[in-house]
């Protein structure tokens, strides 16, 4: 008679090996987990630190003579961890409402303000532990002989440019500081005089295209001078091609001249030398390209001169595909004939004056040995000119946009 069979045989090897890795598994994961919320406390406890020595350093400068509170760099090491504190003190006015720059000149100093950041090692891409505090001018401390001076910068858009380095030049030397989160960086513990103000940043420029932009201030004690605030933006792109009258051929590149909108100046972009950058140098691509530009309104011209035949208004933008827009090129016709006799070579060429708003343009239109009867096209920029041969004027010329137009026929 057979045993009847149980279930308690027991597991095989495989069963066994696989409840092995589950375990394994199941544990590496519960240890992950107590590692991270391990590091998650060690984290919150050095916040928590970090909060307790901003909130030190602010009393410790609240507590301190008026005319020792100052900016300082200091650290504390706690728990074995070291903290870096960073104290900013700026004068204020009264009525700054949160921005110095915002005030009239001559407003009085009333307030240091006293601003604390504290970080730490492992702080990653966490924010600093910050801490602020205005501390009042006693009364005894307002007849202070230093003076103060702010400035704003703004985009375009008319927001702060945060981050901006802006260095004053006056009494005592030089001092660079960075725009804060409004565009506005205050200078203070100045002494009386006057004091100029500039930045420089690459990739940026004024109103007028240039990188470079000042402005003056003059300082009176116990009171803040404020610069006029400047508009400054990182540089714009367009393109300026040109369209020519067809079977007038283009014998040069001629460069682009861009007129503000806004009455505030013109400027000359050469075509680019080989190696030139648009975006790098105050020129004009090859296709069309120019860079270099405050976001507002142009009235391009072809040739770097101002006439009256300027293309469609175009506003260059900061990022993204840049904005396109044409100007048209004139067409010059003339019949070059033979004259009597003569030097074995001839050159012509066309003529635009320098003046104000044109700084003069020549174009050689025919060189090489003296021949028969030639007809000769050019597509030029629009504009009187002046048709010479080997150095002599012939005969003058005023170009459309697009329309072809004759000269006198010109004897060599």
């Amino acid at each position: 008679m057979d045993e009847p069979t149980t279930s308690d045989e027991g597991f095989s090897l495989v069963e066994v090996v696989v409840s092995m890795l589950i375990f394994a598994l199941l544990a590496s994961a519960v240890a992950g987990l107590l590692l991270k919320t391990s590091q998650a406390t060690a984290r919150g406890s050095q916040r928590q630190v970090a909060v307790n020595v901003a909130d030190r350093e602010k009393e410790y400068q609240l507590g301190i003579a008026w005319t020792d509170v100052a900016s300082r760099n200091t650290t504390t090491t706690l728990n074995g961890a070291t903290y870096a504190v960073a104290t900013t003190v700026t004068f204020v006015p009264d009525s700054a409402s949160g921005n110095s720059c915002s005030v009239a000149t001559g407003a009085s100093l009333a307030y240091k303000q006293v601003k604390v950041a504290v970080s730490w090692p492992g702080i990653g891409t966490t924010a600093p532990v910050t801490t602020e505090v205005l501390r009042p001018i006693p009364m005894a401390e307002t007849g202070s002989t230093k003076g103060a001076v702010g400035w704003q910068l703004l985009d375009a858009t008319g927001a702060g440019l945060p981050g901006i380095a802006a260095t004053l030049t006056g009494p005592g030397g030089n001092r660079t500081a960075l725009t804060n989160s409004k565009g506005c960086v205050v200078f203070s513990d100045l002494d009386e005089g006057t004091y100029t103000a500039t930045v420089n940043q690459s990739g940026y420029v004024g109103r007028n295209n240039q990188q470079q932009q000042t402005g003056s201030a003059t300082v009176a004690a116990g009171k803040i001078s404020v610069v006029p605030e400047l508009r400054y933006s990182p540089i714009a792109t367009a393109r300026v091609t040109t369209t020519v009258p067809a079977g007038y051929p283009v014998v040069q590149e001629y460069g682009v001249m861009l007129n503000a909108a806004d009455g505030n100046g013109y400027d000359t972009r050469p075509v680019c030398s080989s190696g030139q950058d648009p975006r790098t140098t105050a020129c004009a691509a090859t296709d069309g390209t120019v860079s270099r530009l405050y976001p507002k309104s142009y009235v391009p011209y072809a040739g770097q001169c101002l006439t009256t035949h300027g293309g469609t208004s175009i506003t260059p933008t900061v990022q993204g595909t840049p904005p396109s827009t044409t100007v048209t090129l004139g067409g010059l016709w003339l019949n070059l004939t033979p004259s009597g006799a003569g030097p074995s070579t001839v050159e012509v060429r066309a003529t635009t004056p320098a003046t104000a708003s044109c700084p003069g343009l020549s174009v050689v239109l025919v060189t090489g040995p003296r021949a028969t009867t030639r007809e000769v096209k050019a597509a030029l920029p629009p504009g009187p000119w002046t048709i010479s041969v080997n150095g002599s004027d012939k005969s003058t010329v005023t170009l459309a946009p697009g329309t072809p137009a004759s000269a006198t026929p010109v004897a060599s």
